[in-house]
């Protein structure tokens, strides 16, 4: 999927995409939730891999 397939399946502008890949922008909750779905993932699934990388971390 390129950064203008992903924007137009979030509704959303190429250059917001573009500025998260760059780690120019951070993603909230709400927004990483409609990414993984954009993206064909699970994100409950997906929240809960990170919660563990998280928690191991700590």
């Amino acid at each position: 999927m390129t950064q203008r397939d992903l924007a137009t399946a979030l509704g959303r502008e190429h250059g917001m995409v573009a500025r998260i890949e760059l780690g120019e922008r951070r993603v909230d909750l709400i927004e990483a939730f409609d990414l993984f779905e954009a993206l064909g993932a699970d994100p409950g699934r997906e929240v809960q891999e990170l919660m563990k990388k998280f928690n191991a971390a700590a």
